[in-house]
């Protein structure tokens, strides 16, 4: 199903909800620490700066061109694996997910949630009921521009 908001503010809040939900349900999140423009907003570029400079801490970098394609170098700021457990970690996937060019979590090797270079629409396969729940709390919470489909 599709989740869509007019504003990526709105979208976070919705996000901070599904991520204490995939902290009890899925197996991985992950994230790709790229963006298609620059990420502005002060608390999400922060964010983006301070995770992608920790990875980049705590990989090797991916060797050039035909080197890296034979070793098998990934980079290594794609499919970063995203750590749900701790507030931080929610804090990090409400901010980041809807502003870079993918953020995926898994359960049992299959997809449940996926945001693909769009600042304004996630896919879901959870129950129904489970995403209209999440959708509800987010607009209490004041995501007023949230929308669900079941398509």
């Amino acid at each position: 199903m599709k989740i869509s908001a007019k504003s990526t503010e709105d979208l976070g809040v919705f996000l901070r909800h599904l991520g204490i939900l995939l902290r009890e349900i899925a197996d991985s999140v992950t994230i790709d620490l790229y963006a298609d423009s620059d990420v502005e907003e002060p608390a999400a570029k922060k964010k983006f700066e301070e995770y992608k400079a920790r990875v980049k801490a705590t990989t090797e970098p991916p060797r050039p061109g035909f080197w890296g394609r034979l070793t098998g170098t990934k980079d290594p700021f794609m499919g970063v694996p995203l750590d749900l457990s701790t507030d931080e970690g929610i804090e990090i996937f409400s901010l980041l997910a809807p502003r870079v060019i993918g953020c995926e979590a898994y359960k049992d090797g299959k997809v449940i949630f996926s945001v693909i270079e769009n600042e304004n629409i996630v896919w879901l396969d959870i129950a129904s009921q489970e995403a209209a729940r999440l959708v509800d709390e987010a607009r209490r919470d004041g995501a007023s521009t949230l929308s669900l489909a079941e398509k």
